[in-house]
């Protein structure tokens, strides 16, 4: 068994096990790519009970980093659209 690059990795789901165990709302965004061009993201966690605001402040940070309305380019070629307007 081989140990694997760091950046051959995305992160750890397990990292969500602390948020949920408490009582805490958790949101993963998209944030950046690696040297591998995988995508990584940026966690944000709030207090018990504060989901809409988590929510808002989601939204303002991911309309900072602009990956809400970038495609992975893998996608790029493809017809359907990416986000849909709900």
């Amino acid at each position: 068994m081989t140990c694997s690059r760091l950046e051959d990795k995305t992160g750890d789901p397990r990292f969500n096990i602390p948020w949920t165990n408490a009582g805490c709302p958790a949101i993963t965004l998209p944030a950046a790519l690696n040297g591998a061009g995988l995508l990584l993201g940026v966690q944000l966690a709030g207090a018990p009970g504060t989901d809409l605001h988590l929510l808002r402040v989601a939204r303002h940070v991911e309309e900072r980093l602009g990956w809400g309305k970038r495609a992975p380019s893998f996608l790029e070629s493809s017809s359907k659209p990416l986000l849909k307007k709900i």
